[in-house]
């Protein structure tokens, strides 16, 4: 995956876009590749009169990534942040890929407690749609948000926890209410599932 990932950077950097299962595709006049927040910030304040809409993995089976005017691709937002062994939490950019997460996790003797099974969604778009596991009585992949930082309309950015009345709106909000930056996740220490 990671060859044709990176195939598809280099060719989405220049060309239209196209869903990883090549059958939503629009023809954006911009395509950006954000590397910070104040680059994210930048580029909503400059095309504030257009749709724009964030793209990580690309791995969605609908149109809601789809823009002709601005597509955003989270490809340079990959960072950890900051991780707090003793919460077991990791901050991390929205465009970190779940299997690039669970290296730099298990790496640390963490693991995140709810995984899907495609490992190559992104972080912000696993969330923004709310991703789930494989059993019903874990929560979405989105029940493990601590608080998140997203970049709003205005180009201005906030982080949302529990204790806003937005919250779970913002941790699941489909692209509509924002472009994710950063995301705090619970952990847990690290396991292993055998699979029989």
């Amino acid at each position: 995956w990671n060859s044709v990932h990176n195939t598809m950077r280099k060719d989405l950097s220049n060309n239209s876009y196209v869903t990883f299962d090549l059958v939503h595709k629009s023809n954006p006049k911009l395509t950006v590749l954000p590397d910070s927040l104040e680059q994210i910030k930048k580029i909503v304040i400059d095309n504030k009169s257009k749709i724009i809409r964030a793209s990580g993995g690309h791995h969605t089976f609908s149109a809601i990534s789809l823009s002709d005017d601005v597509v955003l691709r989270t490809f340079n937002l990959k960072k950890v942040l900051n991780l707090d062994k003793e919460k077991m939490q990791i901050t991390m950019e929205s465009g970190m890929l779940l299997h690039e997460l669970n290296m730099y996790l298990k790496e640390n003797g963490l693991a995140l407690p709810i995984l899907p099974a495609i490992p190559w969604q992104c972080v912000g778009g696993a969330l923004a749609t709310s991703t789930h596991g494989s059993v019903t009585n874990r929560g979405s992949l989105s029940s493990l948000v601590v608080n998140i930082t997203m970049v709003l309309s205005d180009g201005t950015h906030r982080t949302f926890s529990s204790k806003d009345k937005e919250f779970e709106a913002v941790i699941t909000g489909l692209g509509c209410l924002g472009i994710v930056y950063s995301v705090t996740l619970r952990c847990v220490p690290a396991f292993a599932i055998k699979h029989t």
